[in-house]
Formats: structure tokens, sequence, C-alpha cells
């Protein structure tokens, strides 16, 4: 079951989940990028969302792909996105350039997106699998 924040009124997995109430448009994080890098994050929205039903929330400085829970995270910088993804192993192989273990089974697999090549089939394979991890 959903635990709604009543602050502002996000929907999360568990119970009291932390998370920062402040609304953000997720265009507002990308005022100091280049404009390439949006395109890159509207090629990425594009192909995670064949995925299946996804819901993206913006904070300060991330944006956040939701399933059942949230499987990717996305940090615009100025030339580049800088995402991690949820996985339930640990994974150090390209696209994967770092992985962190945050949890007893999960860790955060970190993913640099430069050029449209970089929204590869290897990592949307990374995102599915998150996607599917998250709905469990």
């Amino acid at each position: 079951m959903n635990w709604l924040c009543p602050s502002c009124g996000r929907a999360f997995k568990h119970k009291k989940q932390a998370h920062s109430c402040v609304k953000v448009k997720p265009e507002d994080l990308f005022v100091n990028t280049n404009p390439y890098v949006i395109n890159l994050f509207e090629k990425l929205k594009k192909e995670t969302a064949k995925i299946g039903k996804i819901k993206i929330h913006s904070s300060r400085s991330t944006i956040n792909f939701t399933g059942g829970g949230t499987f990717m995270v996305v940090k615009p910088r100025k030339d580049r996105l800088e995402t991690e993804i949820i996985s339930d192993v640990e994974l150090i192989v390209l696209p994967v350039y770092k992985s962190m273990q945050f949890s007893k089974n999960r860790f955060s697999l970190f993913v640099r997106i430069e050029t449209e090549d970089d929204i590869s089939r290897e990592l949307l394979k990374l995102l599915k699998k998150a996607y599917m991890l998250s709905k469990k």
C-alpha cells in the first residue's frame, strides 16, 4: 500500500519515507545546462516510458523516475546527465562506471549520459530491470 505525504501529496512505497516536499518543475533543473542536455533527457524519458507506467517527480537537484518505487534518479549537469539506477546486484561493466551498496539487497549503479548513443540497449535493459524491481 502506498503512503501519501500529508505535506506535498506525493505517494511513496514506504510509510514516512524520507524526501523533500519542495516542488520543482523538471525544466527548472536545466537552467544552467547546454541545450543538448535537455534533448538527452527528453530521449531518456521517451525510452523509459516504453518500459511501463512511470511517474516523474523533481526535487531541488534531481528528477526521480518511479514505478512502484524509485528506480532511477537523474541529475542534470551542465554538459551531461548523471543517473543512478537501483539494482539488486552489484555491477561494474559499461555503461556503469560505479556501483555502491546502500542496503542489504540494493545497489546504486551510476551511469553518465553525454550523447544519445549513451542511451543504449544495455542502459535500457538496466532500466527495465530496475523498473521491475521497483514494482516488487
